[in-house]
């Protein structure tokens, strides 16, 4: 039986004749470019064993490469989610200053109104006890 891959020739189960080397017998040969490149037993086999472990190893390695860029698009999601964090909490952080700004200044007029309140009664009570209130 003879098999074609590619730019190679296997012949399969063929009666192989090499004085110079002492064999006689039925084997495989391998034909790559013209010239003989393996002899023995179940060539095809190995080499179809071998390519089903090639595929299988280029399929791990698209499997990695598929994994480390999923990876690499959640790292950049959970990054793009952590700046997103960081602006929220600027803007509570902000907004919390703003308030207690705010707080401060009702805090002040609170202060201010309560000082004129006092002012206007001791204004009261000193007209009231019959005295001029400061210096009128």
């Amino acid at each position: 039986m003879i098999i074609l891959m590619s730019s190679d020739l296997l012949i399969k189960n063929g009666r192989v004749i090499d004085p110079a080397n002492g064999i006689d017998r039925q084997c495989d040969v391998l034909v790559v470019d013209g010239r003989i490149a393996e002899v023995g037993e179940k060539i095809g086999d190995r080499r179809q064993e071998t390519g089903y472990r090639r595929q299988e190893t280029e399929d791990r390695r698209q499997e990695t490469e598929d994994r480390r860029q999923e990876t690499g698009d959640r790292r950049q999601e959970t990054g793009d989610r952590r700046q997103k964090t960081g602006d929220r909490r600027q803007k509570t952080g902000d907004r919390r200053q703003e308030t207690g700004d705010r707080r401060q200044e009702t805090e002040d007029r609170r202060q201010e109104t309560g000082d004129r309140r006092q002012e206007t009664g001791d204004r009261r009570q000193e007209t009231e006890d019959g005295r001029a209130p400061n210096g009128y």
